[in-house]
């Protein structure tokens, strides 16, 4: 593997072509360090240009302003204050620890954490997966979307998968979802334009109109102690809140909690359901005639997962380098990141699963209300939630030295077949 060195000062700019995966990392030093089998790498003014044929890797200065106009394969990049431009990436992109990032095209999954200022997404063809960043906006994502901790706004224009946003602080804006929609926690403005599977939506809203439309159900779980005026639209409308001034017809419902300005207009081509913010369930008649609905969170598990690595990941890594060199470092920290990865999005799995049993369940109870209610869901997600368990016992095993990361890979490999 050949390795050059070039004095670029402390915000050179950067631009990269690679035919094979691309590492990049930012370091403290002025220096910019390139290893690969076949690259060249060229200085001028100010700025560097890099080319590969195969595989690459770079350190370079923490203020370098980076753009990857094409990688063949996957990208992993940390670490930068400088902005950061990818054009295209045919693999699948992991950043973290980044102030601006604009992605114009990405063929594979995508997964960030830690990002200080804009993410733009214009194309993604696989999965996003995105944690505590600031402003999100997000072109086309032909797979699923989850966000969490997000501080400010989140604007998507389409998405071909499911959506979830958790913990916004900001404004909420989806243009065209083509499956369903789960919203917790927003602290902003929330318009849901067109859902053509379900809504969902968990927790209060701050002052002003929110407006969802879906061709499927809406179903709201909301806190009685927070302040609503709601108007409803739909040929079945379930109603399990205790509303002031209600005035209900059929195909329409209207009413209130409190004196706040917080408005909640609700459209759907199937039902809307109206219930108190809580998991418990009553008899099951009751559910029968209403919906049968399973409450699945798994993600705060593979959260409390992408936590811990990202907690001390950087340590590992800064460490490994010293001790072994940052190519070195480099493997480990993928090996270790692709393992969290597989974790999370089995426990993604977990949840669709869990929600497809339950609409099964629901079509069921269409037929017969009075059918002995299904037992294999809970089962399944029983045990799915026991194998992520493992999981995190693998990883915490890596964290503490106990095995090394490939043998937690196979592991891995192992629970998930």
């Amino acid at each position: 593997m050949g390795e050059q060195r070039l004095d670029a000062g402390k915000a050179p700019q950067v631009i990269v072509n690679c035919h094979g995966d691309l590492w990049i990392k930012a370091w403290a030093e002025t220096a910019i360090v390139a290893k690969g089998d076949d690259f060249t790498a060229s200085q001028g003014d100010r700025v560097v240009d890099v080319t590969s044929k195969g595989d690459l890797k770079l350190l370079m200065p923490l203020l370098s302003s980076v753009t990857v106009a094409q990688t063949g394969g996957d990208l992993r990049i940390k670490g930068f204050d400088g902005d950061v431009n990818l054009a295209d990436v045919r693999g699948d992109l992991y950043f973290s620890t980044l102030k601006n990032l604009t992605v114009n095209n990405a063929n594979g999954d995508v997964s960030g954490r830690d990002l200080n200022g804009s993410l733009i997404l214009e194309t993604v063809h696989g999965d996003l997966r995105l944690r505590n960043i600031s402003d999100l906006e997000v072109g086309n994502v032909h797979g699923d979307c989850f966000a969490a901790f997000v501080n400010g706004a989140a604007k998507i224009r389409m998405i071909s998968g499911d959506v979830s946003l958790k913990t916004i602080n900001g404004d909420v804006h989806i243009e065209e979802c083509h499956r369903d929609v789960n919203l917790r926690n927003l602290g902003g403005q929330t318009m849901v334009d067109l859902a053509k599977g379900d809504v969902r939506i968990h927790g209060g809203l701050t002052s002003g109109k929110h407006t969802l439309y879906a061709n499927g159900d809406i179903v709201v779980k909301w806190p009685l102690s927070a302040p609503l005026n709601v108007e409803a639209n739909a040929p079945i409308i379930r109603n399990r809140m205790t509303l002031s001034d209600l005035v209900y017809q059929e195909g329409y419902l209207s009413g209130r909690i409190g004196d706040g300005q917080t408005f909640l207009i609700l459209t759907a081509k199937g039902r809307i359901i109206l219930k108190e913010a809580s998991f418990g369930l009553s008899s099951w008649e009751e559910r029968a005639e209403t919906d049968f609905e399973i409450d699945v969170d798994l993600n705060g598990l593979s959260e409390h997962i992408a936590s811990e690595i990202n907690d001390r990941m950087f340590e590992w890594s800064t460490k490994l380098e010293r001790d072994f060199g940052p190519a070195f470092a480099a493997n480990v920290e993928k090996t270790v990141f692709d393992a969290a990865d597989r974790a999370e999005q089995a426990a993604e799995k977990a949840v669709r699963k869990a929600e497809k049993a339950a609409l099964n369940a629901r079509w069921q109870m269409g037929q017969n209300i009075w059918a002995n209610p299904p037992v294999t869901t809970p089962r399944k997600t029983k045990e799915k939630k026991a194998t992520e368990e493992e999981q995190l016992k693998i990883l915490r095993m890596v964290e503490k030295g106990i095995i090394s990361p490939e043998e937690a890979n196979s592991l891995l490999e192992a629970i998930e077949s």
